[in-house]
Order: structure tokens, then sequence, then C-alpha cells
């Protein structure tokens, strides 16, 4: 099963932002408060190392009238509409709607900000991380190829093994280490590389041949 994604978000007055109603969801209005939405969905791998792909970024304003705020109905489907928009989970935009609409009333009841009649700008910042993890992808295919029934586990044949072509690593290799032990590879170690392209330590490809004529990774079917 993969990873749920893992939700942040916090709130903030921003006093600097200016706001730009051609990029509002509202006609140009002074009391208002502006809700200034950054977005960003990452897809997080993290095998063999983390690295962050962007997979959605918004940033937008949605510029509505301070006193739709006074009314918790009102102000709650707000916010839920702004975060569906988004494409959050529902779990989600449920849980911090509430948090999030607390916040927006706190700013257009403060004193501080009742005098102002120039609009009140809220940023919502929220990052969506799914995490993706190759290595459990690769563990997962392993286990359920070693749990297949026995009758289908058909060894390689003796002069298909026999035959193996071993070489030494050497210069840049895509793969960091052995699927059959998990072990990294080190430079200048013993290695064998099957047709389909996958390399793997010379006896722990042995002994899986001996077993599965089949490759670990790709199901690559060697001679029997």
């Amino acid at each position: 099963m993969a990873a749920p994604s893992i939700y942040h978000y916090h709130m903030r007055q921003d006093f600097n932002t200016n706001v730009d109603n051609n990029n509002s969801t509202a006609t140009p209005m002074t009391d208002a408060l502006n809700i200034h939405l950054q977005f960003s969905h990452v897809l997080e791998l993290c095998y063999p190392e983390t690295i962050q792909i962007p997979l959605n970024t918004t940033i937008e304003s949605h510029l509505f009238p301070r006193q739709l705020f006074l009314s918790h109905v009102t102000r709650e489907n707000i916010i839920k509409e702004i975060l569906y928009s988004t494409g959050c989970s529902s779990d989600f935009v449920e849980t911090v709607a509430p948090d999030i609409s607390s916040f927006a009333l706190d700013m257009v009841t403060d004193p501080c900000n009742a005098s102002s009649s120039e609009p009140l700008t809220m940023v919502l910042a929220i990052l969506v991380t799914t995490p993706y993890d190759e290595r459990e992808e690769i563990d997962r295919a392993l286990n359920d190829s070693l749990m297949q029934e026995t009758s289908r586990f058909k060894p390689a044949s003796k002069s298909c093994i026999d035959g193996l072509k071993r070489m030494s690593l050497e210069g840049s290799c895509s793969m960091k280490e052995c699927m059959v032990c998990l072990e990294e590879f080190l430079m200048g170690s013993e290695v064998v590389c099957l047709p389909c392209g996958h390399i793997f330590h010379g006896d722990c490809i042995v002994r899986w041949l001996e077993t599965s004529h089949l490759c670990p990774l790709c199901r690559f079917a060697m001679p029997r």
C-alpha cells in the first residue's frame, strides 16, 4: 500500500503583500480580506536518495468582503471551497477548515485591523508531500516473486549459468546495489550483467538462477 500524503499548513497576516485584483476571485474592493493561497504538491522519492519533484504549484488571491467572515457557516464554506479547489483530501479539508476559519475571523475582528479600510491579507501556505519509496517497490516485487508457488520456480539451465559473463564493475552505474543481497556495489567488484541489463553480484545471481530462471527485478526469462 502506498504511503499516504503528508500535509503541512500555516497562516499568517502579511502586511506587505499588495493585492492584485486582476488575479483575485472577486471584483476590486477595499474593506476586504484577501486570502493569498500558496499551494505546493511534491513527490518525494526516498530511494536511493531523497529528492522532491514538484507536481503542482498554485499561487492565487481570493478577495472577499470582510463581513462574510463574521458568519461561522459562511467563512467555513469559503475556506473549504478554496481548499477543495487545490485537490486536497476531504479528511484534511474537514480537519483544518475550522482552524483556518478561526484565524480569518481573528483578523477581521482584530481592533488593530478594524480601523483600516484597505484589504487585509492572510497568507495560507499548504505543502503536500507524497512519499514514493522505490526501495519498498523493489522489495515488494522481490517478495512477491519469492512467494509464488514452488511449481513456478524453474532454475536456469546449467549451461546458461556456466556461461554467465563476469566482469569488474568500473565507471558509473545506475544500479547502486545488488538487489538479491541488497548490499552496495563496490568499485572493482565482480558483477554479472544479465541480458536484460540488470547487474548483480556474481555469486548472488548464480544462487538465484539455481532456483529461478527469471530475473529477480524484471522477470526476464533465462534459458532453462
